[in-house]
């Protein structure tokens, strides 16, 4: 049974719209990123009880604080500035209820080598946060980032074991930066440690011209069947970028994914959550 949801500002950053349309299109696991047109880690405790209060007002769970933590340069600075703001994503986790908060490795560098001990010291610092909170980690593929390819998702996954570590894996990422192991490999090289996906489409491998999830050439259908038959139990969100001026046709082309995301999956077909 697939569990589905959406990143709330891929709708509107108007929460109460992003939650309300989340629920009625079938997407009841809610990612905050950008909230009220700022990151939700910069919201005060005012701000979050009002998500929480939202959320169950229109039937939604938020799943996880998608917060930037570690998209940063690879300085000792920023380090320490990025543990400070985790430590204020685990208070925002504790009034909404969470465990789970998604990090990255570090802003891209030329080479991944001149920044792995880095990424490494950096991640286990905030893996110790994370133990005395009981939060998990959830390190996502990014374009941004120094992990972008399932190669290094796995070299990454396989230097720190601790469980606590899992990948936000966003094969659409990856899809368009050319990875050259194809999607459905790479969730058999990654399955083990993925707790979370990230959905979205582009026209061609290597291309990020996004279009609606399905209307593109990632390979939904493979990954769909493949997570299905291992028996995938974390959430599958859709995470759509569109670059129109309009935030109603941003919003649109995110129910056309949301729509084709359940036309896929009852062509699978697979079972979904209702709530």
């Amino acid at each position: 049974m697939l569990r589905l949801g959406v990143v709330s500002d891929t709708i509107s950053n108007d929460y109460d719209h992003a939650a309300s349309r989340a629920a009625a299109w079938g997407l009841p696991h809610v990612e905050v990123f950008s909230v009220w047109d700022r990151p939700v880690i910069e919201l005060n405790d005012d701000e979050i009880e009002r998500i929480a209060a939202i959320s169950t007002e229109h039937g939604v769970t938020v799943s996880n604080l998608a917060t930037l933590i570690m998209r940063v340069p690879a300085t000792d600075a920023a380090r320490a500035e990025q543990l400070q703001q985790f430590d204020r994503a685990v208070e925002i986790a504790g009034i909404l209820g969470l465990d789970r908060i998604r990090c990255y490795a570090f802003l891209k560098e030329p080479s991944l080598d001149s920044v792995w001990d880095r990424i490494i010291d950096a991640l286990n610092a905030l893996l110790e946060r994370a133990r005395g909170a009981n939060i998990t980690l959830l390190l996502e593929n990014s374009s941004y980032a120094n992990v972008q390819m399932a190669t290094e998702s796995r070299a990454v996954l396989d230097a720190i074991v601790d469980p606590r570590l899992q990948l936000l894996w966003d094969p659409g990422n990856a899809f368009a930066l050319g990875d050259p192991t194809p999607t459905v490999e790479a969730w058999h090289l990654l399955k083990d440690r993925v707790a979370h996906i990230h959905l979205k489409d582009s026209v061609a491998h290597g291309s990020n011209h996004w279009v609606p999830l399905g209307e593109g050439a990632l390979d939904l259908d493979g990954l769909l069947a493949a997570i299905t038959t291992d028996g995938y139990r974390g959430i599958v969100s859709l995470e759509t970028y569109f670059d129109d001026p309009d935030p109603a046709v941003r919003e649109e082309k995110t129910r056309i994914s949301a729509e084709n995301l359940h036309r896929a999956i009852a062509a699978c077909p697979v079972d979904t959550e209702s709530a």
